[in-house]
């Protein structure tokens, strides 16, 4: 026989009316956090004082996984305004161009496994416009030794994006990460 007092009755509908919301809400209402089994890093690897405003500037990501991830790729996100390329032609290679919007272009290449506790470090080559800008983003996917997919993303701000965001699904979406500024010489 099971007997409930009121105090815990209490706790119980406290309980319910916390979950159900989140039950019933439509999936895209739903947010997840990251699973934290990917570090990624990207910076400026060239000299800003040697670089025009409209050039070429290279950016080097860091990919380190924590766990031992199958069917690893990479794909970078960017407006139609700029260009990327892997810097090494070995690398430039692998990467195809798949679709995006009709404001972004992306690219993805397969990195196959990615071993615990390494870092691949990759070089890319970003052409920016004389105005303008926006925001570069590096997804990497991969599935852990139980089969479940993780994925984790960076994104950085290239270019003049200006500080008003971009309007996404009724939101101002800002870049995750500044890449460090440089010293101004």
């Amino acid at each position: 026989m099971v007997s409930w007092s009121v105090r815990e009755g209490r706790v119980l509908c406290l309980a319910v009316a916390l979950l159900v919301p989140g039950a019933l809400a439509p999936p895209s209402a739903l947010a997840s956090e990251p699973f934290g089994h990917i570090l990624l890093r990207a910076e400026w690897s060239d000299d800003q004082a040697q670089v025009p405003a409209s050039a070429r500037r290279k950016v080097r990501l860091s990919v380190r996984s924590l766990v031992q991830l199958n069917d690893a790729e990479l794909t970078v996100t960017l407006p139609s305004t700029l260009a990327i390329k892997a810097a090494e032609p070995t690398w430039n290679d692998k990467f195809l161009a798949v679709s995006a919007s009709e404001s972004h272009r992306a690219i993805r290449a397969d990195l196959n496994r990615l071993d615990a506790a390494k870092w691949l470090n990759l070089e890319f080559e970003l052409t920016l416009p004389l105005e303008g800008g926006g925001v570069v983003s590096f997804g990497v996917e991969g599935r852990t030794a139980d089969g479940r997919r993780v994925r984790e993303a960076i994104g950085f701000a290239a270019g003049d994006s200006g500080s008003t965001g971009v309007p996404r699904l009724g939101a101002l979406e800002f870049p995750a990460t500044v890449l460090p500024a440089e010293d101004p010489r």
